[in-house]
């Protein structure tokens, strides 16, 4: 990979970043658990490629109705390394492209929390877990989803949506 590749993937994964801290879901330091809210029903919120934006930012907009559910989608599969204080963690992500704030360098998705296999950077995977909340050392409130499933899918979706 050339230098400026090099650049440009860094420079993206910086945005990604950005923008995911933007919606909430990425912190530092001790996760302490948020109580969840009672879910309404043991339905799983399936994540759809059509409506993708839409059902993520309702869920974002909305998540005391989405807490202890579960949920499942398909995204790419991102390891981020994070640091702060001297310390450093990889913050794991599944996510699809989207329009942002300089033109369509926005990203939708959650953090996730895995303990299984990791897949490569850039898999496409199918996910599903439980919508949790937790607060970082400061207190701020931040959801994931804790991961019950993730399968690595040799056909990609839609990398890139709009609605």
């Amino acid at each position: 990979m050339t230098q400026k590749n090099n650049i440009k993937r860094l420079m993206s994964l910086l945005l990604i970043l950005a923008t995911i801290f933007t919606m909430c879901s990425c912190s530092s330091g001790k996760k302490e658990p948020v109580s969840k809210a009672q879910a309404k029903d043991d339905s799983v919120v399936e994540i759809t490629e059509d409506l993708f934006l839409t059902q993520v930012n309702d869920i974002y907009t909305n998540a005391d109705d989405y807490l202890g559910r579960k949920i499942k989608y398909q995204g790419i599969f991102e390891t981020m390394p994070y640091e702060e204080g001297g310390e450093s963690q990889d913050i794991l992500y599944v996510f699809r492209n989207s329009p942002g704030c300089c033109g369509n360098d926005g990203t939708a998705g959650f953090e996730v929390a895995w303990d299984g296999e990791m897949p490569t950077q850039d898999s496409w995977v199918e996910v599903e877990g439980t919508l949790a909340a937790f607060k970082d050392k400061d207190g701020n409130q931040y959801l994931h989803l804790e991961l019950d499933a993730l399968k690595v899918l040799k056909q990609r979706g839609k990398e890139f949506v709009s609605q």
